[in-house]
C-alpha cells in the first residue's frame, strides 16, 4: 500500500527518543499494515510504549510471515521490556532467524544486548584461583577511581647496544619455542571464552603463566576470562599488565575500556576507546565501543552516529565478533545457547588481530 508520511525521518527521531515525528506521521497514515509496522518500529527503537508495539507486531507477524523485519523488530521490543518471559520470546526469535542485517536495526539490537549484559554476573563460587603476586594487590584494583590511563605518558625505551649475532641466535630458539607454546595456550583459552566458559579459560591461562610463560597476550585473555566470570579487579589487573608488556596491544586496550565501562567509569572507558586507531579497513572496535559509552551517558544521538559508522564501514567484524559475543552473553543470562550461526569466531579472527 502507498504511504504518505515521512516515516524514515520519524524512525531517525525515535532512535534519539523523540516520538513527535512518529505521532505526526501516524496522523497522516492512520491505518494499514505498513504504517502499523513503522509506528510499532518507532516505539521499539525509542524503547517506549513497548506493549503497544508488541501487539501491533504480533498481528503483523501472523498476517505477513514472509517479512523478516517484523519478527526482528518484535524481538527488539520484547527484549527491551525487561520482562523475563518477553526476553525468552526475543531469544527464541534470534536463535531461529539470527540477528538482523539491516544496520540501523542491528545497531539498536547491539546497544540493547550490551546494556543489558553490562552488570557483572556473580563470580563463580566453585572456582578459586589464587591471586598472582606479580599483579600486586587485589585492593589496588578495586579503587572506585580508575588508575591513570595506561596509554598516557608512554616514553620510548632508551637506546641499548644490540647483542652480537651468536648471542641473538642462542636466545632465538628458546624464545621461539616459548612463543609457540604461548600461542597454543592462548588459542585454547579463546575456545573456552567463545563458549562462555570464563572459569575454565582463566584456569588454563593462569596455569601457563605460573609455569613462567607470561606474555601480553596471555594476560589479555586472562583478563577477558576474569571479566566473563565476574571478577572486575582481576580483569583490570591482567589487562593493565598486558598493556605494561605491550602498550600497542589494541585488544587489551579495548577490553580494559570495557571493564571501566562495566564498572560505570564511562569517561575513562571513552578515553581508552578514543585512543584506538582506525587503520585502513580496520576499526579495532573504536566506533562500536564509543557508541556503548555514549549510550551509557544518555547521549543517544552520538551513540547512533558512532554505531552507524561501525556498522556501515566495518560491518563484518562488528556483527560477527562483538555483536555475536553480546548475543551469546545475553542468551546465556537466560539459560539459552546461541545457534551455530550466531557463534563468534576466535579472537585471532577478531578486528584487533585482523
Amino acid at each position: 500500500m502507498q504511504i504518505h508520511a515521512d516515516w524514515h525521518t520519524a524512525l531517525a527521531a525515535a532512535r534519539r527518543g523523540d516520538l513527535e515525528p512518529a505521532r505526526a506521521a501516524r496522523a497522516i497514515d492512520s491505518t494499514g499494515a505498513l504504517p502499523d509496522f513503522y509506528y510499532a518500529r518507532c516505539f521499539a527503537e525509542a524503547g517506549v510504549e513497548l506493549d503497544q508495539a508488541i501487539d501491533l507486531l504480533r498481528v503483523l507477524a501472523e498476517a505477513r510471515p514472509a517479512n523478516p523485519l517484523v519478527p526482528q523488530v518484535l524481538a527488539l521490543a520484547l527484549a527491551r521490556t525487561g520482562r523475563p518471559d518477553d526476553a525468552l520470546g526475543a531469544a527464541r526469535i534470534w536463535r531461529r532467524i539470527n540477528l538482523p542485517h539491516a544496520t540501523d536495526l542491528l545497531g539498536q539490537v547491539a546497544l540493547t544486548l550490551e546494556a543489558q549484559t553490562r552488570p557483572w554476573p556473580a563470580q563463580n563460587p566453585g572456582l578459586e584461583i589464587a591471586w598472582p603476586e606479580f599483579l600486586g594487590t587485589r585492593e589496588s584494583f578495586t579503587d572506585p577511581i580508575p588508575p591513570e590511563n595506561p596509554c598516557d605518558n608512554l616514553t620510548p625505551e632508551p637506546a641499548t647496544k644490540k647483542p652480537g649475532l651468536i648471542a641473538r641466535l642462542k636466545a632465538w630458539l628458546p624464545e621461539k619455542i616459548k612463543k609457540q607454546r604461548i600461542e597454543r595456550v592462548v588459542s585454547h583459552v579463546e575456545d573456552f571464552l567463545i563458549e562462555g566458559k570464563g572459569g575454565e579459560a582463566l584456569a588454563v591461562a593462569m596455569e601457563s603463566i605460573a609455569r613462567g610463560d607470561e606474555s601480553a597476550e596471555l594476560n589479555t585473555v586472562a583478563g577477558m576470562a576474569a571479566d566473563e566470570m565476574g571478577d572486575p579487579a582481576r580483569a583490570r589487573a591482567h589487562l593493565a599488565r598486558a598493556l605494561e608488556l605491550d602498550e600497542q596491544l589494541l585488544i587489551a586496550r579495548t577490553h580494559l575500556g570495557r571493564v571501566y565501562w562495566r564498572a560505570g567509569w564511562f569517561e575513562p572507558a571513552m578515553a581508552l576507546w578514543r585512543s584506538l586507531p582506525v587503520e585502513g579497513p580496520y576499526d579495532y572496535g573504536r566506533h562500536y565501543h564509543l557508541a556503548l559509552g555514549y549510550d551509557a551517558l544518555g547521549r543517544r544521538d552520538d551513540a547512533e552516529k558512532a554505531m552507524a559508522v561501525a556498522l556501515s564501514d566495518f560491518f563484518y567484524d562488528m556483527r560477527h565478533y562483538y555483536i555475536s559475543q553480546a548475543l551469546r552473553r545475553w542468551l546465556a543470562l537466560r539459560g539459552e545457547k546461541p545457534s551455530e550461526t550466531t557463534a563468534a569466531p576466535p579472537l585471532s579472527a577478531g578486528p584487533e588481530n585482523a
